[in-house]
């Protein structure tokens, strides 16, 4: 489906940075090689770029004062962009 509506998704990128997808798993999936859903559709739209972080970051809230990374802190995170500045 996400093929289907590729025109429509870049439309919503390009005006508002974000795009919203509906129907999207409740669940924790992952394809036979270890990805979740949302890795797939990065790669449909484009191509997804390794970081330190592997090919994805799952980010969870786990409180603890120990958390050495904002994304597991149960602060809010807004949108933004992680690593731009990095190639690759």
């Amino acid at each position: 489906e996400i093929e289907s509506n590729k025109i429509e998704i870049y439309k919503e990128l390009k005006r508002y940075g974000v795009c919203l997808m509906d129907q999207a798993p409740i669940t924790e999936q992952y394809d036979d090689h270890g990805n979740p859903p949302i890795y797939n559709i990065g790669n449909t739209l484009g191509f997804v770029r390794e970081t330190n972080y592997g090919k994805f970051f799952d980010v969870r809230s786990v409180p603890s004062k120990d958390s050495i990374n904002l994304a597991y802190t149960t602060a809010g995170l807004s949108v933004h962009t992680d690593n731009p500045y990095r190639n690759p």
